[in-house]
């Protein structure tokens, strides 16, 4: 996928995430990196809720920080905000990005766990966000993976 389909799948992507998102108070959302899908523009159109994103701490712990106060780089190369922590159960919603995913709503992320680890934390959607390039017959999934109520891409959407 070049660059420009990219932005455009990324940007049909956002407008089908909003519906899904009208109800929600505090969204957990991530900061895209490489060829993820890229959801920034959310930053802009949901101002008015409280928006956090992931910092990852040692150990591959996570916790999701407020926007709003700037970003500093991590050392992994990743924008992470520098507001205040939001408790697991203040989310409403997490966006979680993905590396592959199938239509049963099984998701394969970069393998290092982060979202694993997190997710049972909190009782918010859990909505996976990739492009349908992306999708796979069938994951594997293990028993310590975490599968998604809900995965959009810039083609359709899959419930599970």
């Amino acid at each position: 996928m070049s660059a420009r389909q990219r932005q455009e799948a990324s940007q049909r992507i956002v407008d089908r995430l909003l519906p899904q998102l009208k109800d929600a108070r505090c969204i957990g959302i991530y900061m895209a990196q490489g060829s993820e899908a890229n959801v920034d523009a959310l930053c802009q159109l949901l101002a008015h809720k409280t928006l956090a994103a992931p910092v990852c701490a040692q150990a591959g712990i996570m916790h999701f920080h407020a926007l709003g106060k700037g970003f500093v780089v991590s050392a992994m190369g990743i924008r992470e905000p520098k507001g205040e922590r939001i408790v697991p159960q203040a989310l409403d919603v997490i966006l979680v990005p993905l590396v592959a995913f199938d239509a049963q709503c099984h998701r394969l992320g970069h393998g290092a766990g982060y979202y694993d680890r997190y997710l049972p934390q909190s009782h918010a959607l859990r909505i996976g966000v990739g492009f349908e390039c992306q999708k796979v017959h069938q994951i594997q999934a293990m028993p310590h993976d975490i599968d998604m109520d809900l995965i959009v891409t810039e083609r359709q959407l899959y419930f599970r």
